[in-house]
C-alpha cells in the first residue's frame, strides 16, 4: 500500500469537517477525539502491525477466568 496516498485520502475525508464520527465497529468518536482519530488513521498504512495471539495468550484469558 502507498502509505502517502493513503494519508492522503484520510486528510481529503478530514476535510469534510465531521465533528462526530460513528460506527459499528468503534466507539462514537466525538469532536474532542476526531482530530486524533484522523491523524491515528492517516499513519495505519505505515505502521507495524502487532503480533497475533498464540496459544499462551489464549491460556492465560483462559487461566484468568478460572481464578474469577
Amino acid at each position: 500500500m502507498d502509505a502517502d496516498r493513503y494519508a492522503a485520502t484520510v486528510r481529503k475525508l478530514q476535510k469534510h469537517g465531521m465533528t462526530t464520527i460513528t460506527s459499528a465497529h468503534s466507539p462514537v468518536i466525538d469532536a474532542e477525539a476526531v482530530e486524533t482519530a484522523f491523524d491515528m488513521t492517516a499513519n495505519l498504512a505505515g505502521a507495524q502491525p502487532p503480533p497475533c495471539p498464540d496459544q499462551s495468550v489464549l491460556e492465560a484469558l483462559l487461566g484468568a477466568g478460572e481464578a474469577s
